[in-house]
């Protein structure tokens, strides 16, 4: 069901373009204008109303807003979060292993850190965890343990294409809503979205309003018309991408600090969910010391994505995030983080589409 409001009268139109607002009863009783709401079964319904439109006169102006049909068990466009008790095998020193057994934190947590372990053992969800999920998300799961008997080298295994690319679109979402300017020349930005007809076409929008929540405001220059509650994700992700450059080419001075972000003291973390982010050169330098060449090489170019973020009994913030190729998260004190920049999202985008 495709459904719309229309606004007719070129002060009317003018009045909720000022406003973003439609006009009153009362102020189109004054003013002059109509505000007609209908409903259509198909698209094919929905585009000979708007071909109509187009070779009707009698009206000056007209603009039409387009509904999104959004169902309250609509998939989010961010990913969730469970929390899994997991077995694993840790591999390291004679010396470090009976540390371990002698209940060294400090080891274990240098030894996860540094992706010496395995999962290979009992695995499950405890039901509490279900129980919590029917809570927030008004379903009707089965509460009870949910056993897991896995055994997975998370060096050979690597999360599917289409797995790592939503978690990149995320990230841009997540960069794109929180930008802090809007600089001349930014928006309107050109994008594409890819939309159902008789076969998949890309259709050309304006951005005119990117939001905190990650929606947005599009305009149809073919069909005059402006989309006031669309989202992000719905424009493809190199879009994304080259809208989140042309900011960077408006103002230069966000992607240096960026960079540098993790190293301003705060009472709250440097990063939120679903950012990404990137180890910075003396975390690497710190890993390439305790751990040899290889272990520094492979970290420096992973990409990370922040799940969650704590602060230990020191103050100091700790994100735990998960590298995109991979499954399984880690801690690193967010002073040893930074923001990934755009172009580092562009190439990695081009390398797994390459692989």
């Amino acid at each position: 069901m495709i459904k719309i409001t229309t606004i007719f009268g070129e002060e009317a139109v003018k009045k909720y373009y000022e406003s973003n607002e439609l006009p009153s009863q009362d102020w189109l009783m004054d003013n002059g204008g109509v505000v007609d709401e209908k409903e259509f079964k198909t698209e094919a319904e929905y585009n000979a109303y708007i071909a109509g439109l187009n070779d009707g006169d009698g009206w000056t102006d007209y603009h039409i807003i387009r509904h999104l049909n959004q169902t309250k068990k609509e998939d989010s466009p961010f990913e969730e979060l469970i929390w899994i008790r997991t077995g694993m095998t840790v591999q390291s020193s004679r010396q470090n292993i009976e540390k371990i057994l002698a209940g060294n934190t400090e080891v274990l947590y240098d030894l996860l850190q540094a992706g010496n372990y395995e999962i290979n053992g009992e695995t499950y969800i405890p039901a509490s965890v279900a129980e919590e999920y029917n809570k927030e998300h008004d379903t009707d799961l089965e509460e009870k343990d949910v056993e897991f008997h896995l055994c997975i080298d998370k060096h050979a295994t690597r999360q599917p294409l289409y797995t790592q690319l939503r978690g990149l679109s995320n990230a841009f979402i997540s960069a794109l809503s929180s930008l802090p300017l809007r600089p001349d020349g930014w928006l309107p930005h050109i994008v594409y979205v890819e939309e159902e007809s008789d076969y998949p076409v890309y259709t050309m929008y304006k951005l005119e309003e990117i939001r905190k929540d990650g929606s947005c405001v599009l305009f149809n220059p073919k069909s005059g018309e402006r989309f006031n509650d669309r989202h992000l994700y719905e424009i493809n992700i190199d879009w994304l991408d080259t809208v989140l450059r042309r900011y960077y080419e408006c103002c230069p001075e966000q992607e240096n600090e960026s960079r540098h972000i993790s190293a301003t003291p705060s009472h709250t973390s440097p990063f939120r969910k679903n950012d990404i982010v990137k180890l910075t050169d003396e975390a690497i330098e710190m890993l390439r010391h305790s751990f040899g060449d290889e272990a520094s090489d492979y970290r420096k170019d992973m990409i990370l994505r922040v799940e969650y973020n704590k602060r230990n009994e020191d103050g100091v913030w700790v994100a735990g995030v998960m590298d995109l190729r991979e499954d399984d998260i880690q801690e690193f004190h967010t002073t040893y983080l930074r923001l990934a920049t755009a172009m580092e999202l562009h190439k990695y985008i081009i390398n797994q589409i390459k692989q």
